[in-house]
């Protein structure tokens, strides 16, 4: 994560934002602008962004890489079959 251009620290020795993918902005009177992929986020988004990305980093798991959904397939009948 990066705020205001600065590399933030490593938070409990982790770095959950290794591709800085989530940037900080603060204004004149300190009211902070949040984007996620270069997208405008709110902070809540950011602190929900971060909470994922450290679970899955605790996991073992690439932190900037989120599943995708594939879709599922169906049998004649109308059942899922994957």
């Amino acid at each position: 994560m990066k705020t205001d251009g600065i590399k933030e620290k490593p938070i409990f020795g982790m770095d959950a934002d290794p591709n800085n993918s989530i940037n900080v902005t603060t204004d004149s009177e300190g009211q902070p602008t949040v984007k996620i992929n270069g997208s405008p986020a709110d902070r809540m988004d950011m602190v929900d962004a971060m909470e994922e990305r450290f679970e899955r980093k605790l996991k073992g798991k690439n932190p900037d890489r989120l599943p995708l959904f594939r879709g599922v397939d169906f049998d004649e009948c109308g059942k899922i079959i994957r």
